[in-house]
Formats: C-alpha cells, structure tokens, sequence
C-alpha cells in the first residue's frame, strides 16, 4: 500500500538519505576523475581531501537543517 502525503510529511529528515546519496555519489565520481587525472602524488591527496572534506560538511549541513527545520514547527505549534 502507498502511504498518504500526509503521512509522509509528518517524518522529519525525509529528504536526508536521497540529499545524502547524492552528495556521495557525486564525491565518489570527483574521487575517480581524481584518480585518473591526477599526476603527483601530493596533488592527488590534498583534492581527495577536500573531496571528502566538503562532502562530509555537505552531509552533516543536511540533516543538521533537517533537524532544525523541525524545531520551530514544535514551538509553533506548543505557543498555540
């Protein structure tokens, strides 16, 4: 059975696992270009770095806003 839309926008972080699937998804791909094209050594590891670096603070800004989106719906609705 498919569940209501209303059902499905009472869940917070709905959007979280896609947003984060494709956010790795995208860094896996810049990981490979990276591989592949790189020609030092050095250069390879500091790009793979901030690869990582701004994928981990892509995910992390996700469903840290997520959760505080959440919040303020909360005391809306407490002040009421």
């Amino acid at each position: 059975m498919h569940s209501s839309p209303q059902a499905d926008s009472s869940r917070p972080g709905r959007g979280c696992v896609p947003a984060t699937a494709i956010i790795w998804g995208c860094s896996t791909g810049m990981l490979a270009i990276n591989l592949l094209l790189s020609t030092s050594a050095q250069s390879e590891m500091a790009i793979a770095i901030a690869i990582v670096a701004g994928a981990a603070m892509s995910t992390m800004t996700v469903w840290l806003s997520t959760r505080n989106a959440v919040v303020p719906q909360a005391e809306v609705k407490d002040e009421s």
